[in-house]
């Protein structure tokens, strides 16, 4: 029986030095070869996984990639993007106008780039090095963004999102899936 096998990457995929193992990389590859699917499952953009998939073998046997915590799936091999959920760009807007006073950190994706307003800001050089990819800088993002993104992420010490994190949960949690991903951060998604 085929099996689709949904792996996340920190702390799953890849080790604490953010690399697959060995056995790990070795043990997945038999999976495909005996025909079940794999997908990597991520709350990061395409390109941060991009080097995973490549190291697994996506494009010999038609792995998927499912990014933005599920927002969009695209077939590796041919690039195609089988499914792709975006804020309209009022409702991205919105949440920034939100958040802008709360003394965060925000970012989103855009053309496989971090996209943020500030690139002196923590969770951009966090995210940048740890995903390996570059960034775009918008001094005036906190204005508004004109393009449809996936999601909206912000970052800040434990303590400050501890203290916005009720804050934008009871303000967001009946329009779209708000989810505190990590001590550092809060993802914003459609629902």
């Amino acid at each position: 029986m085929k099996k689709l096998i949904a792996l996340d990457v920190d702390g799953t995929l890849v080790n604490s030095n953010h690399v697959i193992t060995e056995k790990t990389k070795n043990t997945l590859l038999k999976c495909q070869k005996e025909g079940h699917i794999l997908v990597i499952a991520s709350g990061r953009d395409v390109e941060g996984v991009k080097d995973l998939a490549e190291d697994l073998e996506f494009d010999t046997y038609n792995g998927l990639l499912s990014n933005y915590n599920g927002c969009r799936v695209t077939d590796f091999a041919t690039g195609q993007v089988l499914f792709n959920h975006t804020f309209k760009i009022d409702q991205s807007n919105e949440i920034i106008s939100f958040v802008k006073n709360l003394d965060v950190e925000i970012f989103t994706f855009k053309d496989g780039k971090v996209y943020s307003d500030d690139k002196n800001n923590k969770s951009l050089i966090d995210t940048t090095k740890r995903l390996k990819i570059g960034y775009l800088i918008d001094k005036n993002m906190r204005n508004g963004i004109d393009f449809l993104a996936n999601n909206m992420i912000i970052g800040g010490s434990k303590e400050k999102i501890d203290q916005v994190y009720p804050i934008v949960q009871k303000e967001f949690e009946s329009k779209y899936t708000v989810v505190r991903t990590t001590a550092n951060y809060v993802e914003f998604m459609p629902k």
